[in-house]
């Protein structure tokens, strides 16, 4: 069982990609008023910016092996064959044949 942080790499990374931007605004909307406040929340926004893509990568990597493992099961063990042979509705009293329409 994943711990939480496991879970939530992805949401946490997204979290920081988007307060990254909005450090970037208000560091862009700073710059002329006051420029150690600009400085500093450009800093916070490169910041936020490389942690959030690190997060976001990884547990995309994370998920693509996954995926993988289950394509490759999918493939061993799932056989498809025999799916195009007719086969026999059973038929009572209450069911008829005619209400299965193949």
């Amino acid at each position: 069982m994943k711990n939480p942080i496991e879970k939530s790499k992805f949401t946490i990374g997204l979290i920081l990609l988007i307060q990254s931007l909005s450090f970037l605004v208000v560091s862009i909307a700073q710059f002329k008023k006051r420029k150690s406040l600009a400085g500093a929340f450009l800093a916070l926004s490169a910041i936020e910016g490389i942690l959030g893509t690190i997060l976001v990568v990884k547990s995309a990597s994370v998920e693509n092996d996954r995926l993988t493992v289950l394509d490759s099961l999918c493939d061993d063990y799932m056989e498809f064959e025999g799916l195009d042979k007719e086969f026999d509705v059973p038929v009572t009293e209450e069911v008829d044949e005619e209400e299965f329409p193949f």
